[in-house]
């Protein structure tokens, strides 16, 4: 700002404005600049915080999936169930609901959810524990760590320095003898110092070095092991109430499937080819159709062959019904129970399966700008 006013004001000012009052005008200015600086010098991490906070609550924040989260996603999700031990009470819950008339299909898919929440809890424990663990190990490894790297990065460069010489040294040969004996003194003080740099390394880094990678590697898979149950959690029961939520545009398309029938009975295969196809974009937009969409799909196959056999069409036909009577018999009788899974599925993206929410809630993301802004020590891992 000084050399702003100084330089540039006082040649484009006119001559009446003294150089002593811009410099009162950019003071200001200066101290603005100087209490911002002393602000980030005693709080360094607030650099990284404001642009996260701005990124991570914006409309174009990143979806809790991003790779780069996830290490302090997973902080924020075991912070809350040490704050919180009845935070998993809604798992203990369902798992003892009545699900006696259920189809057992979706059952299965109940059952998976809640079998895998429970792990996925075990896993973030297992992760934390392992974390604190290498944390203990860093302080006695960590010394050992850097002197070896050390040594390992001057045994590069003094190799480097090996390979140059041995070019001179051929390109010297039988023309200076003088210069000749100089490059191979240096050539042998190099290798001598190699040796006493190699020798630097202790003897069992090999053994020290392996049983730390296991410690990380134990907290690597927890971690990943953790995020695995907890996406399956969510996603075993997401495609039941997928399914749930579809009963009603189901039922509606009954009259339609008959009528596929109707006309194939009456032989007009290209008007049934015409209604299969129209049906099958209808039912491809309902979760709970699949089965019924393929075998229509099979039905117009056969019926557009250039010799159709009605009875195999027919067969296909009779079991797009099939199925579509056992899935609307099960959606009429699990449709009572949608909202305690939706429920039960809203409490997995609060917490444990937070990743598969489409957006960051604020607090989280609030959260997530907090630890991120703050340094981590990766060198542990190289």
């Amino acid at each position: 700002p000084f050399g702003f006013a100084l330089f540039y004001l006082r040649g484009v000012a006119p001559k009446v404005v003294k150089t002593i009052q811009m410099y009162k005008g950019v003071v200001p200015f200066i101290a603005l600049q100087i209490l911002a600086l002393v602000i980030v010098g005693s709080n360094p991490s607030l650099v990284n915080y404001l642009p996260l906070r701005s990124s991570l609550v914006g409309d174009k924040a990143p979806p809790p999936k991003n790779p780069k989260l996830q290490y302090c996603l997973d902080d924020y999700i075991f912070n809350k169930l040490t704050a919180d031990t009845n935070s998993l009470s809604y798992i203990a819950n369902f798992e003892n609901k009545s699900f006696n008339d259920f189809p057992e299909v979706w059952q299965k898919k109940v059952d998976s959810s809640i079998e895998s929440a429970q792990k996925a809890v075990q896993m973030l424990k297992a992760a934390k524990a392992a974390e604190l663990e290498v944390i203990s190990e860093a302080q006695n490894y960590k010394p050992v760590l850097m002197s070896v790297r050390n040594s390992e990065r001057q045994i590069r460069k003094q190799e480097e320095r090996l390979e140059e010489l041995k070019v001179l040294i051929t390109q010297s040969k039988g023309k200076d003898a003088e210069l000749e004996k100089r490059l191979d003194d240096k050539r042998q003080s190099i290798l001598s110092e190699l040796t006493g740099l190699k020798e630097e390394k202790p003897e069992n880094w090999d053994n020290i070095f392996t049983e730390f990678a296991q410690l990380r590697d134990i907290e690597t898979k927890s971690r990943t092991l953790f995020r695995r149950n907890a996406d399956t959690a969510f996603q075993e029961i997401d495609n039941v109430i997928l399914i749930l939520e579809s009963s009603e545009a189901f039922v509606s398309v009954e009259n339609d499937i008959l009528r596929v029938g109707d006309i194939m009975n009456n032989g007009d295969h290209g008007v049934a080819i015409d209604e299969i196809k129209r049906l099958t974009v209808q039912l491809g937009k309902i979760t709970a159709a699949s089965k019924v969409k393929s075998s229509l799909s099979k039905v117009r196959r056969e019926l557009g062959k250039k010799n159709p056999k009605l009875e195999k069409a027919l067969k296909s036909y009779n079991k797009a019904l099939d199925s579509y009577y056992e899935m609307k018999d099960n959606l009429l009788k699990a449709e009572s129970y949608l909202p305690e899974l939706q429920s039960y599925q809203a409490n997995l993206g609060n917490l444990i399966s937070l990743r598969q929410l489409k957006e960051i809630p604020r607090d989280v993301a609030l959260y997530l700008a907090r630890c991120n802004s703050g340094h981590r020590d990766i060198s542990l891992f190289f």
